[in-house]
């Protein structure tokens, strides 16, 4: 599988992730304080920060995991434009 597959799937994958988060954020939080596009930025950069961390270590793990998790995934997870877009919305 391509690379850019790869990260197709990882962000697909991951925007649904936080498609759900949110909407169980709003309705803990409701809409008036949109907490949840802080918590999971954070927890995301966080995570992916351990995962990067991890990959560095093992020379020999698979760049496709890689792409799929980090660039993919958790770049899917933590994406700025919705943070921008609620900012905006406020």
């Amino acid at each position: 599988m391509g690379p850019y597959l790869i990260m197709f799937a990882g962000t697909g994958s991951d925007g649904m992730l936080r498609y759900g988060l949110n909407g169980l954020s709003l309705r803990l939080f409701g809409p008036d304080l949109p907490i949840g596009t802080p918590i999971i930025n954070v927890l995301g950069s966080f995570l992916m920060g351990l995962l990067d961390g991890w990959f560095l270590l093992r020379s020999g793990s698979s760049r496709g995991w890689r792409l799929f998790l980090t660039t993919g995934g958790l770049g899917g997870v933590t994406t700025f434009s919705t943070f921008s877009l609620e900012a905006a919305l406020l």
